[in-house]
């Protein structure tokens, strides 16, 4: 495996998410959304963290059992056997306080896998892993800022409470509000201070930039 594949397939699902954000900014009313409108974009979020999600566990997984990279490095495996079973083991063992790894073990249940698009989990699983490019991921995945917060605005539409809303609010200060929100995917559309990009495209572009590092 080449992991500049990953990174087509990444931006493939990118460019599909991207079309989706830019017709619904055209034909809605973004300063009077409602019910109809949350729920189209819960799924323009949930589409973006899941790709994102699929992008790192993939460029770990394949950094971990042997690959080549974008810039033509052959991988040499770090793991023993050399198969996803293992880096889901080991990445399943980091979780929470994390656990011993052992020598030989493997895990298939995927629900026991940890948050692969939490940049502070690939902190901890990407040195646990110990591929041979173990440096390159780290100072990759370490240029992200704002997937976190599209992870903050996903767990807020999917656990709808005051506190994940004001998760949300805690980040309002970087974009420019049209108006307070009533819900937390109105996110979405904030405008970045920095880019003058909706938020949503920000993050993308952020997800671009990290994966074209990553896969060097």
């Amino acid at each position: 495996m080449n992991l500049e594949q990953i990174e087509k397939k990444l931006l493939a699902r990118l460019e599909r998410i991207g079309e989706h954000v830019l017709n619904f900014a055209v034909s809605a009313d973004l300063n009077r959304t409602g019910e109809k409108e949350w729920m189209h974009l819960e799924g323009l979020v949930s589409s973006l963290w899941q790709s994102w999600g699929h992008f790192c566990r993939d460029v770990v997984m394949f950094s971990a059992t042997g690959c080549t990279t974008a810039s033509g490095n052959v991988l040499a495996p770090s793991v023993a056997p050399a198969r996803w079973e293992r880096v889901s083991y080991i990445a399943k063992q980091t979780r929470g306080s994390g656990s011993p790894i052992l020598a030989g073990r493997t895990n298939s249940t995927l629900r026991l896998e940890p948050t692969w698009g939490d940049v502070g989990v690939l902190a901890t699983v990407i040195p646990a892993a110990n591929p041979v490019n173990r440096s390159q991921l780290l100072s990759a995945f370490g240029l992200g800022v704002q997937v976190s917060h599209l992870q903050t605005v996903r767990n807020a539409a999917a656990h709808r409470n005051g506190e994940t809303m004001r998760n949300v609010l805690a980040i309002a200060h970087l974009y420019n509000l049209p108006r307070p929100p009533r819900h937390p995917i109105e996110a979405l559309y904030w405008v970045d201070v920095a880019s003058g990009d909706y938020a949503i495209e920000a993050w993308a572009d952020e997800m671009r930039k990290i994966a074209s590092v990553a896969v060097q």
